[in-house]
């Protein structure tokens, strides 16, 4: 064996095969990551259906923790490439609060959204009067709900605007009061 020769079988040992192992590693945990999240997200979906929650509530939960889930698996791959983690999580952090402080009415709105579907003001299918707007709840969205108006109207009104406003449910109760006055003839006993 030359000199050359030697020097690429040393390189190959030294810088080589371990990248390569690394490489391998890391596809295994994210295949395998991604049937554990699959499953997990799976079972969740199953339990919470089981218990009878409202379908809105089911979406939201499951992709909030499918993406959590994701970005700690994405961490996890990272961390066995060796790159360095904490500065990462760094820099995702402070892109989290650029983003935030862009964002902030769609935030406003999301977390007003979460607030709806734990509170539950109104549910969908109930007539509502809240933010300005009167109709039926057609869907509860991450971001904005949907009403149909009594005019044939389909409205999206920003899940903050909701939430900061009184809102009237007519359908909550099963019957609803009515007073009114009538004037009799004084004859009349």
């Amino acid at each position: 064996m030359d000199v050359s020769t030697a020097n690429l079988s040393s390189l190959a040992s030294s810088y080589l095969v371990p990248l390569a192992w690394k490489l391998v590693g890391a596809l295994a945990i994210w295949i395998i990551g991604g049937w554990v999240i699959s499953w997990l997200r799976g079972i969740f979906h199953r339990v919470m259906a089981a218990r009878q929650m409202d379908g809105t509530l089911i979406g939201y939960l499951d992709t909030s923790i499918g993406v959590l889930l994701k970005v700690v698996l994405a961490i996890a791959v990272l961390g066995v490439l060796g790159v360095e983690t904490t500065s990462f999580a760094a820099i995702l952090a402070a892109a989290g609060v650029a983003i935030g402080l862009a964002w902030s009415g769609l935030l406003a709105n999301f977390a007003a959204g979460v607030f709806l579907m734990l509170l539950r003001p109104f549910k969908k299918g109930e007539m509502i009067s809240a933010g300005g707007i009167t109709g039926e709840v057609v869907d509860i969205g991450l971001f904005a709900t949907t009403v149909h108006t009594a005019d044939n109207l389909k409205v999206f009104v920003g899940n903050n605007k909701l939430f900061s406003d009184n809102i009237v449910n007519y359908s909550a109760n099963a019957y609803r009061a009515v007073d009114l006055r009538a004037q009799i003839a004084h004859g009349v006993v």
